[in-house]
């Protein structure tokens, strides 16, 4: 072999070599989807079938107006810092944070709940959690609210606010929903994976029978995420709605299984 050769086939060598990795991109998980639309002097907490709740800053406090669609409102004046809401047929639920009563140990969550056409005693309740615990998602069913807090506790309430249940699930919380004695949990079960899908699982409780229904993997479509949970109006369905760069596609469980029931067009 010539001296040119050799050089040729050593430059040929080094640049092979020296040739850097493409980057890899890591993926963030989707947030949770707790409704808290921004307006310039309100915010939306909650919008459904039953009405909507509304927050509005005023100069030494917080305004919360609960309409509800058969014309009935309730306005709720409170120094809490309210960012989260759910709305059912006989009562709200409201959650945030007490700033009176940051200390050492940092914030903690508050629960502000408020039955309609009740002439129960302690239909009213407000619940402070323990220290260093706030409320990060909120769903309320039959005689029963829920809350998914920053320790990953779900912790259930009834109406009269007692305590009735508190489990963990294993990791960030993407959606929490109630219907009847229902609720429906979606939660991330990894990181995303190179190609941008999200790895979420779902766990179905039965408050009423106090136990776990059935859990199993949340099928996404690739690089799409999770945008809706719900259950049907008579609480038999779990629809899950997923948003993607090509098309929306909703799914309903039945019979173990997630199946298309609608896909809308593409997006050009």
């Amino acid at each position: 072999m010539s001296d040119r050769e050799e050089e040729e086939e050593t430059d040929l060598t080094t640049t092979v070599t020296d040739e850097p990795n493409p980057p890899l991109i890591e993926y963030e998980p989707q947030i949770s989807l707790q409704m808290n639309l921004p307006d310039k002097k309100k915010r939306y907490l909650a919008w459904n079938r039953f009405g909507t709740v509304v927050v509005r800053k005023e100069l030494a406090f917080l305004s919360v107006d609960i309409d509800l669609n058969e014309g009935k409102r309730k306005t709720v004046r409170t120094h809490i810092n309210v960012y989260l809401a759910a709305l059912g047929a006989d009562a709200v639920v409201l959650s945030g944070m007490d700033s009176s009563k940051k200390g050492e140990n940092g914030e903690t969550g508050v629960l502000l709940f408020y039955q309609f056409n009740s002439w129960a005693l302690n239909h009213d309740w407000t619940q402070t959690l323990p220290p260093q615990e706030v409320v990060e998602s909120v769903a309320i069913g039959d005689n029963w609210v829920a809350v998914y807090t920053s320790r990953r506790f779900v912790r259930i309430f009834s109406f009269t606010s007692l305590q009735l249940a508190v489990f963990m699930i294993p990791g960030p919380i993407v959606a929490l929903v109630g219907n009847g004695p229902l609720i429906a949990i979606s939660y991330h079960s990894g990181r995303p994976s190179d190609n941008a899908d999200q790895k979420l699982d779902y766990l179905l409780y039965n408050v009423a029978q106090k136990k776990q229904e059935r859990t199993g993997g949340l099928p996404l479509s690739p690089g799409s995420q999770l945008s809706w949970l719900g259950f049907s109006l008579n609480g038999v369905g779990l629809f899950s709605l997923k948003l993607s760069n090509i098309c929306p596609r909703l799914l309903t469980f039945f019979s173990l299984l997630f199946r298309l029931l609608f896909q809308g067009s593409h997006r050009g």
